[in-house]
C-alpha cells in the first residue's frame, strides 16, 4: 500500500541520517566509505569516532539479512555506538561485547549481526581490533608494498547475553590504508554462478595501494560489477578504506583512565623455554619498548611469531658480546635517548674514526678507506674483515636510498642512485676498535625506518620469502646476520642509528642467531592505556 511505501521510505531516509560522513576526515586519519542498499533499508553498517583526540574507532558490521528488520538491529546498533562514544569507550572488544548484549535483548537471537572493530592510536601508530564473526580487515602496509590480514575470529553479536571477545595488537604505519567491507563484495555471484572473491579483491587492494583512496574505491566497484555483468547487487555492499596520514601530537587531551608515567619504566622479561613451552599471545598491555625475549642460542624459528607481536629486543642469554657490551647496559637501553650509541658501549676505544658524506660517490671512498684502517690493525681473523667490508657496504646503502623517504613511506632514491646530499641531510660513520670488539654506527636524519619493517623483513628471510620479487629489503637482514649485536635506534622523522659490534677475537658464524634491539622512541614514555 501506499501508506506502507512511505512508512519504508522513511525508514530508509532515518537510517541515511544515522550515517556518518562518507568523506571520513579526522587528525591522523583521512578516508572514504561507500554504502549501497539492495533494498530501501538495509542491513550493513559503519560508525567512526573519535577519543580525546587521539584514538580513531572504526566500527563495520553486517546484520543477517536486509529490509525493515534488519534496518531495527541497525538503529539498535548506532544507538548503542552513540553511548559507547559518550563513554569514550576505545577498546574494541569491549565495544563488541555491550554490542552484542544490544543485540541480543533488542532481536532475542532472531537475527545476528557481524563486526569488525579497530581503535587506531595516532599518536603512536597502535592498532588494536577484535573482531565479532565478520570478514577479516585488510591492512594496506606502503613500505611493504604488502597486504595483511587482520584474521581473529569471533561470535556474531547477538549470538549471547554475554559474550567475551579476544582483541589483537598490530602496528601502522605512515601511508599504510585499513580496508573493511562487506561479505557481499566476495559472494556476489556473476551469470555463471561464480563469486567474486577474495583473490579478485585482494588483487584490486594491491593494484590500488598507491592510487588514493577515492580512485581505490571506484576501482573496485567498476572490477566488481564488470565481473558480475551488472550494476545492481543482490544484497547490501559497503566499503570502508582509511588512510594514516600523519602522527598526532599531545595537544593537552589525556587519557583519563591512564596511569601517570613512573620515573623508572620497568622491564618485562620472557625466557625462550617459557616462551616455547606456553606460545600464547603476549599481553597487549606490556609495552614492547619495557618487553625483552631472552633467548637460546637458536631462535630464528621464532622470529616471524615473536615479530607478529611487536617482540623487537631479543638478547641472547649467554653470548659472550654481552659481557662486552655490559649486560646492564644492554637491558636499560630504553631509558637512554642517546645521539651517539656507539660512544655509551665503547666509552674508551683504542681507534676510532668518523666520516661524514655529502655525495653518494662517498661510499667507495670511504669503504677503502675503512678497509686499509682496518688492515692496519692486524685483525687475527681475516674473515672478520671481509664481514666488516660487506656490513658497511649495505650500511651506507642503506643510509644513502633506504632513509630517504616520502610522507608514504616511499624511497626517494632507487639503489645506487648517484646524488649529493642536501645542506640539512645528515649521514655519519663511526667506526670503533675497543679490547677486541669492532663497533660500526651509520647515522642518518630520516627516521623512517620502523619496527614493523624491520621485522618484516627478518621474518621473511628465515622463512625464505626474503628475496621474492619485489620484496627486497635483504640489507637489513644481511646486517643483523655479519653482526654479533645489532641496535637500531629511531626517533622518527628525525634520526636513525643502526649500530652493528663484530667480536674480533672469535670465529664468524654468519648462519648463527644474533641479539638485537629496535628501540623507537615516538614519544619520551608510550603510556598507552590497556585496560
Amino acid at each position: 500500500s501506499a501508506r506502507l511505501n512511505d512508512e519504508v521510505a522513511n525508514a530508509a531516509a532515518l537510517q541515511k541520517n544515522l550515517l556518518r560522513p562518507p568523506l571520513i576526515e579526522l587528525p591522523g586519519v583521512r578516508g572514504l566509505s561507500t554504502m549501497i542498499t539492495s533494498s530501501e533499508v538495509g542491513g550493513d553498517f559503519y560508525d567512526y569516532y573519535m577519543v580525546d583526540g587521539r584514538w580513531v574507532v572504526i566500527l563495520v558490521g553486517d546484520v543477517s539479512g536486509h529490509g525493515i528488520a534488519a534496518g531495527t538491529i541497525v538503529c539498535a546498533a548506532k544507538a548503542g555506538v552513540n553511548f559507547l562514544e559518550s563513554e569514550k569507550e576505545k577498546e574494541p572488544h569491549k565495544i563488541l561485547s555491550r554490542l552484542s548484549n544490544i543485540i541480543f535483548n533488542t532481536a532475542h537471537q532472531s537475527l545476528l549481526m557481524t563486526m569488525f572493530a579497530v581503535c587506531l592510536d595516532t599518536r603512536t601508530g597502535e592498532l588494536r581490533y577484535a573482531n565479532a564473526g565478520h570478514q577479516f580487515a585488510y591492512l594496506y602496509r606502503s613500505m611493504l608494498s604488502q597486504l595483511d590480514s587482520l584474521e581473529l575470529g569471533g561470535l556474531p553479536l547477538g549470538k549471547n547475553a554475554n559474550t567475551d571477545y579476544e582483541q589483537q595488537v598490530t602496528e601502522i604505519d605512515l601511508g599504510d590504508r585499513l580496508f573493511l567491507y562487506t561479505d557481499s563484495i566476495v559472494e556476489e555471484e556473476n551469470n555463471a554462478g561464480e563469486c567474486f572473491g577474495y583473490e579478485r579483491l585482494e588483487e584490486v587492494l594491491v593494484n590500488h595501494g598507491e592510487s588514493d583512496i577515492e580512485t581505490l574505491n571506484s576501482g573496485l566497484l567498476n572490477t566488481l560489477t564488470t565481473y558480475l555483468g551488472r550494476s545492481v547487487f543482490h544484497d547490501d555492499v559497503t566499503i570502508f578504506c582509511v588512510e594514516h596520514f600523519e602522527k598526532t601530537s599531545d595537544i593537552g587531551q589525556t587519557d583519563s583512565s591512564a596511569k601517570p608515567a613512573p620515573d623508572v619504566i620497568e622491564q618485562v622479561h620472557i625466557a625462550d623455554a617459557f616462551y616455547r613451552a606456553n606460545p600464547a599471545t603476549i599481553s597487549p598491555r606490556i609495552q614492547r619498548q619495557e618487553l625483552i625475549f631472552l633467548a637460546e642460542q637458536n631462535f630464528s624459528d621464532l622470529i616471524p611469531g615473536l615479530a607478529t607481536q611487536g617482540v623487537r629486543r631479543i638478547l641472547l642469554q649467554d653470548h659472550p658480546i654481552n659481557q662486552q657490551l655490559g649486560w646492564g647496559v644492554l637491558l636499560n637501553q630504553h631509558q637512554n635517548k642517546n645521539t651517539d650509541d656507539l660512544s655509551t658501549f665503547m666509552r674508551y676505544p683504542e681507534q676510532r674514526r668518523e666520516f661524514h658524506f655529502t655525495h653518494s660517490e662517498d661510499k667507495i671512498f670511504i669503504i677503502n678507506e675503512v678497509d686499509a684502517w682496518l688492515q692496519e690493525q692486524s685483525i687475527p681473523n681475516t674473515d672478520r674483515l671481509d664481514a666488516a667490508i660487506f656490513l658497511l657496504d649495505e650500511l651506507i646503502e642503506n643510509g644513502l636510498c633506504g632513509a630517504p623517504r616520502d610522507g608514504k613511506g616511499r624511497p626517494l632514491y632507487a639503489k645506487g642512485t648517484s646524488r649529493e646530499l642536501a645542506a640539512d641531510e645528515l649521514l655519519r660513520l663511526d667506526v670503533s676498535i675497543q679490547n677486541g670488539l669492532l663497533g660500526i654506527s651509520l647515522t642518518d636524519s630520516w627516521g623512517t625506518l620502523t619496527p614493523n619493517v624491520f621485522l618484516n623483513r627478518l621474518s621473511r628471510h628465515v622463512q625464505g620469502m626474503g628475496l621474492d620479487s619485489g620484496v627486497g629489503g635483504g640489507g637489513l637482514y644481511l646486517i643483523w646476520r655479519m653482526s654479533d649485536y645489532l641496535q637500531l635506534r629511531v626517533f622518527p622523522n628525525q634520526q636513525t642509528q643502526v649500530c652493528a659490534f663484530m667480536d674480533l677475537n672469535n670465529q664468524f658464524d654468519p648462519e648463527a642467531d644474533k641479539g638485537f634491539q629496535f628501540l623507537y622512541h615516538s614519544e619520551l614514555y608510550e603510556a598507552i592505556n590497556h585496560d
